[in-house]
Parts: structure tokens; C-alpha cells; sequence
């Protein structure tokens, strides 16, 4: 589902800071954007979206992966917005109390049930 409007645009902004503060490649929020506005991005349509080759577009698209803004099931699959927890309070000030971000960890470990875990499955 498409991440539009309002806190979309705030989103933008901050990308922005972050690229004009160094902690984001140039044009880092071009493929934000089009994460945002399209759900998923294919990997394949960075480098035409950045007007690059797609060896810089990998470059770009990596740092996204490794901050954990951007996630993917693998190498090949489509790119979606993480908007890990973490960057919250600042890329989207006032979506949570403030005080509620101060408990979160860094990261959450989980794992998802398989089908037999459901109630009702024969397990087959």
C-alpha cells in the first residue's frame, strides 16, 4: 500500500536533511519517494529512476538496505519502505507519544508461525 500525503512529504523532508547532512547517498530520496508513492520499487528500475547506471544505483539502493529504510525478501525481489522504529521520532514527529520511543530496543527478533502452527491446520 502506497505511503502518500502528509507524513509522506515530512518523510521526504527529513531524507533530505540526511542527504544534505552526508548520512545518505545523493538522491537517496528519489527512491524513497518512489517507494512511497508506488509501495514497492523493482530493483531494476533504480538506475532509470536515479538516471544512472546501475552500478551506482546499487550503491545507493545498499546504503538504503543497510540503514534498514528500505527492505527486500532477496537480491532480485522488489524494494518496500522499512521505516524501521528507530528513525520515527524524527521522520515522523508526533505519530507516537515521545515517551514510547525512549522503550522501544534496536531491534525486534521474531519469528513468523509456519502453517502448522495455525489453529485448524492438519499439518499437511
Amino acid at each position: 500500500m502506497p505511503f502518500a500525503g502528509v507524513r509522506g512529504i515530512r518523510t521526504l523532508i527529513r531524507v533530505e536533511e540526511e542527504v544534505r547532512a552526508g548520512t545518505l547517498p545523493p538522491r537517496s530520496g528519489v527512491v524513497i519517494e518512489a517507494v512511497l508513492f508506488r509501495g514497492e520499487l523493482p530493483r531494476g528500475d533504480v538506475g532509470a529512476l536515479l538516471g544512472t547506471r546501475q552500478r551506482q544505483a546499487r550503491r545507493v539502493t545498499s546504503v538504503l538496505l543497510e540503514r534498514e529504510i528500505l527492505v527486500s525478501e532477496s537480491s532480485r525481489a522488489p524494494l518496500w519502505l522499512a521505516f524501521p522504529a528507530r528513525l520515527a521520532p524524527r521522520w515522523m514527529p508526533g505519530l507516537f507519544p515521545e515517551a514510547a520511543w525512549t522503550r522501544l530496543p534496536t531491534r525486534v527478533q521474531y519469528e513468523l508461525p509456519t502453517w502448522t502452527d495455525c489453529p485448524g491446520s492438519t499439518g499437511a
